[in-house]
């Protein structure tokens, strides 16, 4: 299983990996099932629509901690944009 999310080119988003620094213009999200390790695969789609040479991989398991600490990040994020007069978006487990 793969999800592909992508962003305007404009935007000129770069990632560094084996051959270099790229333009990225999204992530290409893809999950292994394997019995020894399960986890989910990220790499960036370069400005071809290609996905480039640079994997990271999480565990299934830690999923959770990385989506708690990237939704701490985006909520960062919006307050700071709206000068902390507005309620954060998203809450997890620990703001609520």
């Amino acid at each position: 299983m793969w999800k592909d999310i992508t962003w305007p080119k404009h935007q000129l988003l770069t990632f560094t990996g084996r051959n270099g620094t790229g333009y990225c213009t999204g992530i290409e999200l893809m999950l292994f099932e394997s019995s020894e390790m399960p986890r989910v695969m990220i790499a960036p789609i370069t400005s071809r629509g290609a996905a480039g040479r640079c994997d990271i991989d999480i565990p299934i398991a830690k999923l959770p901690s990385l989506i708690r600490e990237l939704t701490n990040v985006y909520n960062r994020a919006v307050r700071d944009k709206n000068g902390g007069n507005y309620p954060t978006l998203l809450t997890t487990n620990n703001e609520q």
